[in-house]
């Protein structure tokens, strides 16, 4: 992800209650938010276009309240400048994008952590990801798997405040695939991530993402540790995942 030259990105700010509040004023969808330190003159909200009339919001660091309040304003008269930087880009209609940060609010919820800033990439060489005081998610996904990348994501971010031995040596994937994806923070993401597709979805199977085309003992691993995680997925935050993704199944 690409950043404005002297524009600094917020991190590690609770944003559940700035995306719930834009989500009270705006059940039809809002925009990405992208808060940063500091904008040029002084600026509280700038934007950069997207096609489709489709914008990302530049918002100066503030109280929930004024941040909400400058983003609801905007949306309803549209006087903010544009600025062309920083190169983010997306393909989720407003709708789509509210609808993955609300999901995000309720998994967090489950796990009992904040939600960091959450950024959507159309980015082909970066997936979904969790750096930096922040966490990317690609926007190609279809909202099931973008779901479970979001879910995988934040239990990294659970694993860092209450299992933090896990994420020591980290392996990357251009290190070595496979030694990443069978590091025991990967197989522990993924069968939360999992866990919780499947309680959405209502479908047992795990799957098909690239981590699990390796081969059967991933799945074997995955498997075991979702019988081992002692993690309780209310039935009121699940629905309530469901409703806004609409999607029907018994839980």
């Amino acid at each position: 992800m690409k950043r404005a030259k002297g524009t600094r990105l917020v991190v590690n700010r609770d944003m559940k209650p700035i995306y719930r509040g834009l989500a009270e004023k705006h059940p039809e969808g809002f925009p990405e938010i992208v808060l940063v330190q500091d904008l040029p003159g002084n600026s509280k909200i700038m934007y950069r276009s997207l096609p489709e009339d489709r914008v990302i919001y530049f918002v100066k660091n503030d109280t929930d309240e004024n941040i909400i309040a400058v983003v609801d304003e905007e949306m309803k008269n549209h006087k903010c400048l544009h600025r062309s930087l920083p190169m983010m880009f997306h393909i989720l209609s407003d709708k789509e994008v509210s609808q993955r940060l609300l999901c995000a609010c309720h998994i967090a919820d489950i796990l009992d952590i904040d939600l960091k800033q959450i950024f959507f990439s159309f980015d082909e060489d970066e997936s979904s990801a969790t750096t930096d005081g922040f966490i990317v998610i690609a926007s190609e996904l279809d909202k099931i798997e973008a779901i479970r990348n979001i879910a995988h994501e934040l239990r990294h971010e659970w694993q860092r405040i209450h299992q933090p031995e896990l994420l020591e040596n980290d392996i990357h994937p251009e290190q070595n695939l496979t030694e990443c994806f069978f590091q025991s923070a990967e197989i522990d993401a993924e069968a939360f991530a999992i866990k919780v597709v499947r309680l959405i979805t209502g479908n047992n199977e795990l799957g098909s993402t690239e981590a699990l085309e390796l081969e059967l003992l991933y799945r074997l691993s995955i498997i075991e540790r979702m019988n081992d995680m002692d993690v309780i997925l209310p039935e009121k935050k699940i629905k309530r995942i469901q409703d806004l993704l609409k999607f029907d199944s018994a839980v």
